[in-house]
């Protein structure tokens, strides 16, 4: 019986042990070789514990030298870069990423991370809606290309609802993702730190039933609360599949 009782704590102690040692030097080991075999874990994102940043033009490299010295980490484009319309012009055209690689590359040389815009509107897709007139805004927009008047290098187009072809919409988002996720797969050619945080357009409730001076001039979505939910749930989806880790706000 005794002898019993010596092998019961000779196996409890044993399996103490192992626990220990997992949980201590394994699991740790383990987690520090996760952290250090995929690029994006090994940039160390640029400064990413710090928490303020600024919306503000998209190429000028003077607003994120103003960013930086004042302490921030981060600058929203606005609109940005990423506008669907710009970036691809016809229906089977090819994406255009000279004016998304040029935000980058300044934002990377002077030290800022990017939150970057998704604008889910492209005319020739737009106009295939069976509701298309319903999804023009206003001529006195202050974000159509006539219009503005604050040498913006980027613009919204004229109608703005939800995408025709939520396939084509989704494939245009993952490119985006892809080219600059830090995975060494399809990335921009110079790409120093990940790009991983994504908004779903800007402010759709601004016009919402609003009949105010400003529902003429400035109007970033045409249509109700419930579309946008299906806007943003397409969003996630395509932003994931191209980038499990980033975050869509």
């Amino acid at each position: 019986m005794k002898g019993i009782y010596i092998i019961l704590i000779v196996l409890i102690v044993l399996i103490a042990g192992g626990a220990v040692w997992y949980f201590l030097v394994y699991q740790k080991s383990a987690t520090q070789t996760q952290a250090t075999s995929s690029p994006a874990a090994a940039s160390n994102q640029i400064d990413p514990n710090n928490k303020f940043g600024w919306l503000g033009g998209a190429d000028v490299k003077e607003e994120y030298e103003y960013v930086k010295s004042a302490g921030g980490g981060w600058m929203r484009p606005h609109p940005g870069p990423a506008v669907w319309d710009m970036m691809q012009k016809e229906e089977n055209g090819e994406i255009n990423f000279d004016g998304m690689d040029k935000v980058v590359q300044t934002s990377q040389e002077v030290g800022v991370n990017l939150l970057i815009t998704l604008w889910p509107f492209a005319e020739w897709d737009q106009k295939n809606r069976p509701d298309a007139d319903a999804c023009r805004v206003s001529s006195q927009d202050e974000f159509l290309p006539k219009n503005d008047e604050k040498g913006r290098s980027s613009y919204l187009p004229e109608h703005r609802c939800n995408p025709n072809s939520w396939e084509k919409y989704e494939t245009w988002v993952k490119k985006v993702v892809e080219r600059y996720d830090f995975d060494g797969q399809d990335d921009m050619p110079g790409l120093k730190y990940v790009i991983n945080r994504w908004e779903a357009m800007n402010e759709p409730d601004l016009s919402w039933k609003n009949a105010g001076p400003e529902s003429g001039r400035l109007t970033f979505y045409k249509q109700a609360p419930k579309d946008y939910g299906e806007l943003l749930g397409h969003t996630n989806s395509a932003v994931k599949a191209a980038d499990a880790n980033a975050k869509v706000v």
